[in-house]
């Protein structure tokens, strides 16, 4: 399979590192937020900045939009989520879940109505997401919780530590029934193949790991970058995947076979020249689109074809 990669647009307003990206309803219009305390909404169609912002107290860590409730959910550094109601363009809810603790993920587990959270401390928090009440709280380890993803054929949920630890907890009440080591360092993100019954995990180990599931066996560790994975994301139509790291570098890889594609760089690419911090494969024409420590959100056109007929 032959990769053609274009960059369509490089977006700039961020005062500082992008560590939060999200979706909205529509699929022309991205949310971001960085550690300038900001949260912007950008049209990538349009290649420019869209007619919302919004300043928060501290840092933006991370970004979850509800489409349902057309509500904004924004971890902050200081441990707290602020609930945005996007209609009234106001917040709502200030909840202090983690107190000090910076909020690493925010994901919302539709069949249970839950929002849960993962922090700094930790600690991850499950929030019900009609009236805010906290519903169960658990802490998993002294060092950071950096992702989560639920198993929607299972109902449990994985939480990617930074002792290197993947957990697998029940729900609602944030048990942990299994875990297994997957990375040196610290496991930064875990997310569930979309059409396989496997787990893509990256770390600070800059390994891509493979995981058979549900049995979490690890059943390869792939070296895919120089520094540490921060994400990873699927296509739309599930043929590809990217992962995106502190060495400043993005790749693609075949959703199939797993097997690396390209490798988006600043010198081939004009790409990130700090960390690769977050993904996101929008539905808008299928473009990739990154956000980093050098306060950019960048847009790609990735395009396949098959130099192979048994490709």
């Amino acid at each position: 399979m032959k990769i053609n990669v274009n960059k369509i647009f490089h977006l700039t307003g961020h005062q500082a590192a992008v560590y939060a990206l999200a979706a909205s309803e529509d699929p022309k219009l991205i949310y971001t937020g960085s550690s300038d305390k900001m949260i912007a909404r950008w049209n990538i169609a349009e290649k420019k900045a869209d007619n919302f912002a919004a300043t928060m107290p501290l840092a933006v860590y991370q970004l979850f939009y509800d489409s349902k409730l057309t509500r904004m959910y924004a971890g902050s550094g200081g441990g707290a989520v602020h609930v945005i109601d996007l209609t009234a363009k106001k917040e709502i809810k200030n909840l202090i879940l983690h107190p000090n603790a910076a909020i690493f993920d925010l994901i919302k587990v539709e069949k249970l109505n839950l929002i849960i959270s993962a922090a700094a401390d930790g600690t991850i928090a499950a929030i019900d997401a009609d009236n805010f009440d906290l519903i169960a709280k658990n802490k998993l380890c002294e060092q950071k919780i950096r992702s989560l993803c639920f198993i929607e054929s299972s109902d449990v949920l994985l939480a990617a530590s930074g002792d290197g630890f993947i957990r697998v907890l029940e729900l609602p009440t944030l048990k942990v029934v299994n875990e297994f080591y997957a990375h040196g360092l610290s496991a930064n993100k875990v997310i569930k193949h979309p059409t396989k019954d496997i787990i893509l995990s990256g770390g600070r180990d800059a390994h891509l790991n493979i995981i058979e599931w549900p049995s979490c066996k690890i059943i390869d560790k792939i070296p895919a970058h120089n520094f540490a994975i921060y994400d990873i994301a699927f296509h739309p139509e599930n043929n590809l995947f990217a992962t995106a790291s502190r060495d400043k570098t993005i790749k693609i890889w075949d959703a199939n076979n797993l097997q690396f594609l390209y490798r988006i760089d600043k010198e081939k690419n004009e790409g990130h020249i700090n960390s690769v911090n977050k993904l996101l494969w929008s539905k808008f024409e299928n473009t990739l689109v990154s956000t980093g420590d050098d306060r950019s959100i960048m847009g790609w056109q990735i395009n396949t074809e098959n130099d192979d007929p048994d490709c």
